[in-house]
């Protein structure tokens, strides 16, 4: 008093008094009260389930964090560390006290309670008017209790509203007529209903009229209807695919579960929880897809894993394609691989025999897939003008063509068929695009099957047509592989020797030196050269590194030729050459001498006739002046012979070099030579006017022009004047062309070959004065040269004698043979 202390005053609550208060809140069957403290310890509770009252100290975590924080009031949804059921609660801490109430409302009987509060309330106020005629006080006492109810009763339609707010389902109840009696505006949203719109309305009438399909729905069999009519009220349906339909006509999948409403033991309705699953509907199709696109891709590439040649890969391609389920393309297609400017179809499935031939080749560019083939994807919904073949009978379709394509170049075309009208589908397409580029994989992967085959076989083809015995092995010289040259010099198969170390093969001494030898490849990177000389055999080696794209050698290649018999033909043929140098030799001195001595006779001979014949003078009788000039000209052909001789030996017997030299010059000196035959014979003669530098000799070449000019006027026809046409040209491989052209009496085929043979004369000996000897010098001539010559001649009409010669450059003069 009077501002001091005067004591404290204790009021004792019982726990039964709390429990009392709080059991004249409506919370449902399984909903519950509870009072708790600072130090977490129940301070008194109310349930009309069966539990404790107080005297717990097991809250659940998330009214520990609230009690720990003295939180503001708010809702929250747990399980119960009473007695483990799971309520909506509603948490407020006590002013100005260390208590926390918390009330808790099951999810099972929330929104009934809410209708029986309802109830209550209607017949409290029925009550009210009647008490309010009896008594003032009661009257007073009854509003203020009322006042208290419909405060309990507010925030109880309020927790209810928050539930149905904040659940991401749709949430509506039903009553036995099947009219919409709440609903929230998760399902308002789904349903695409306005909010003054739903109540009163038959739920089955406006979502659920009908299947997905579009056929009817009757009520009869509508879940919803089938929870109503079940008499026990303990049904409970779950359906997990069926569609809902919206106002605006559209329709979306959707998974339900729908409850019976309870009241005082009968069912007066039922609570129906949907939700809308077309997200997960879409990820689980798009997940099925991505299964089926890959189970599809693995098994083309699964096929190509196998020893099946390409074409054989893509036909099981196609038919793994063409039987998808899950693609709108019919049985059939192709596909088509580039060769060069066109396609070439390498497989395909149910085509008629008239595609197969008319298509079998198409050009780039031309019809849809050769227009594919430039890198654009195809599409047609029906026959068009880019169909550019056709035949009597084809039915209208369409297509997909795609272009197979990698690292920028066009390999081929997937060409697909689809119904006439078909829609292009961007899904569709994506995966023909995916499908096409896998098989642009096998057909590289095959290309590179190809090469690799061909490559290993061109190169044990060629390791194997050497005659040389051929090897490959790494730093420790085990042997990678050997060609059958070799495996013959150990007695054994390639394939025995393969994977063997190759010095094991060898002697010690001779492995050891032979290490020595590679030794030095494998250390300078520089190829060695060894003659290998053993048991009477001659081995020539060459050894060669092989490294990488660094530089570096990884292994070495040997290369072994037996050159034992190349040898001893070597030094056969030094001795015979040898020996037909010194022959040659002797024979030409012999001829020289030979011709010097046999002209003397032969002038000495001519010269008597002579003496003789003017000795006789007239008195000589005229068959004795015959005989004496059959001797004279038989003794003048033997000179002529002998000097033709002489001049074919003397051919390529020079010592100098042939030069550079213009054929224009020796053409020259031939046609002075040839001064009186060409006049006499009364010979037309055209030359070039080009000039022709070769390497020749000068003397030898012309007297190459004039045999064969001085043969054109002496073999010319006997009723026109010789004409002869020499002409040259370079005919490339450092070589020129002549030729020597006539209109003579020409040169029967057979005797082509026998023209250029010594002592060959294809006329009769009386006719024309010669020896046989001057073509044959001419080739002789002309082989020295390091040319040839050939004959091209049309009996009565003429000759031509063509021949090459080198063009101007040094070389050395080659042995006459």
């Amino acid at each position: 008093m009077n501002g001091k202390f005067a004591g404290t005053v204790h009021v004792a609550l019982t726990v039964e008094s709390l429990s009392r208060m709080f059991a004249s809140i409506d919370i449902g069957e399984n909903g519950s009260v509870g009072l708790w403290n600072d130090r977490l310890t129940l301070v008194a509770r109310h349930s009309p389930l069966s539990g404790p009252t107080s005297g717990i100290n097991t809250p659940s975590q998330a009214l520990r964090d609230l009690i720990a924080t003295n939180a503001r009031p708010q809702y929250y949804e747990t399980v119960s560390g009473v007695d483990g059921l799971t309520r909506l609660f509603f948490y407020r801490k006590v002013a100005h006290w260390p208590l926390h109430l918390v009330v808790g409302v099951s999810s099972k009987d929330y929104l009934a309670g809410w209708n029986r509060e309802a109830n209550y309330l209607f017949g409290l106020a029925f009550v009210f008017l009647v008490a309010s005629v009896g008594a003032s006080l009661i009257i007073h006492r009854t509003m203020m209790e009322l006042v208290r109810l419909r405060i309990d009763a507010e925030q109880a339609r309020r927790r209810s509203d928050l539930v149905l707010a904040s659940v991401g389902e749709g949430i509506c109840g039903i009553d036995l007529d099947g009219k919409v009696t709440f609903i929230n505006a998760g399902a308002r949203r789904m349903l695409g209903w306005a909010d003054d719109f739903g109540i009163g309305e038959v739920l089955h009438e406006q979502t659920h009229h009908h299947h997905a399909d579009g056929t009817p729905y009757p009520i009869e069999t509508c879940p919803i209807r089938q929870v109503m009519d079940n008499k026990g009220g303990s049904l409970v349906l779950r359906v997990e695919d069926e569609v809902y339909w919206r106002a605006d006509g559209s329709n979306f999948p959707v998974e339900y579960s729908t409850a019976p409403l309870i009241e005082r033991g009968r069912v007066v309705g039922a609570v129906n929880i949907f939700r809308d699953i077309s997200e997960r509907r879409a990820a689980q199709a798009m997940m099925e897809w991505n299964l089926a696109t890959t189970e599809a891709l693995a098994n083309c590439l699964r096929h190509s894993l196998g020893g099946q040649s390409l074409a054989q890969v893509l036909d099981a391609a196609l038919a793994e394609l063409l039987d998808l389920p899950w693609l709108s393309l019919e049985a059939r297609g192709a596909v088509f691989v580039r060769d060069g400017a066109s396609l070439t179809m390498v497989a395909q499935r149910n085509l008629p025999d008239q595609i197969c031939q008319g298509c079998q080749r198409v050009a780039i560019g031309q019809c849809l897939c050769g227009t594919a083939a430039t890198g654009t994807v195809v599409f047609a919904d029906h026959l068009d003008h880019r169909h550019t073949f056709g035949f009597d009978g084809m039915g209208d379709h369409g297509h997909y063509c795609v272009p197979i394509h990698a690292e920028g170049e066009v390999l081929g075309v997937l060409n697909t068929y689809v119904a006439p009208g078909h829609r292009q589908d961007a899904k569709e397409q994506r995966f023909l695009e995916m499908f096409a580029d896998t098989l642009a994989g096998i057909i590289m992967r095959k290309r590179a099957e190809q090469t690799l085959q061909e490559s290993e076989a061109l190169a044990k083809a060629l390791m194997n047509a050497t005659i040389d015995a051929a090897m490959l092995f790494d730093r420790d010289g085990n042997l990678l592989a050997v060609n059958e040259s070799l495996a013959a010099r150990f007695g054994k198969e390639p394939k025995d020797l393969v994977g063997t170390n190759f010095f094991a093969l060898l002697p010690p001494s001779l492995a050891e030196s032979r290490r020595q030898l590679l030794e030095q490849v494998w250390t300078s990177g520089q190829p060695q050269h060894d003659i290998d000389e053993r048991q009477g055999r001659i081995f020539d080696n060459r050894i060669h590194p092989v490294a990488d794209d660094n530089g570096k050698v990884r292994q070495v290649a040997v290369f072994s030729r037996d050159i034992t018999e190349q040898r001893s033909a070597v030094r056969a043929i030094e001795k015979a050459m040898d020996d037909l140098a010194r022959s040659n030799a002797e024979l030409e001195q012999f001829a020289y001498v030979a011709s010097h001595d046999l002209r003397q006779p032969l002038r000495m001979i001519s010269s008597y006739l002579a003496l003789v014949e003017r000795k006789l003078g007239p008195d000589l009788p005229a068959e004795i002046r015959d005989f004496l000039n059959f001797a004279v000209g038989g003794a003048k052909r033997m000179d002529a012979l002998i000097l033709g001789l002489l001049e074919y030996s003397r051919v390529g017997r020079g010592e100098g070099t042939l030069l550079p030299i213009d054929l224009a010059a020796p053409l020259a000196d031939a046609m002075e030579n040839l001064a009186p035959a060409i006049n006499e014979g009364q010979a037309r003669i055209t030359i070039p006017d080009r000039p022709a530098e070769v390497a020749g000799d000068h003397i030898e070449l012309t007297r190459l022009f004039q045999n064969l000019i001085g043969n054109a006027i002496k073999y010319r026809s006997p009723d026109r004047a010789p004409v002869i046409d020499v002409a040259w040209q370079d005919v490339g491989d450092g070589f020129w062309q002549v030729s020597v052209a006539d209109n003579g009496t020409g040169i029967a085929a057979d005797d082509f070959d026998r023209a250029f043979g010594i002592f060959q004369r294809l006329v009769q000996k009386d006719s024309v004065e010669g020896t046989g000897i001057g073509l044959a010098v001419c080739r002789k001539i002309v082989q020295h040269h390091g040319g040839r010559i050939w004959i091209e001649s049309t009996p009565g009409q003429g000759s031509t004698f063509l021949f090459t010669l080198p063009a101007a450059a040094v070389r050395q003069p080659e042995p006459a043979g």
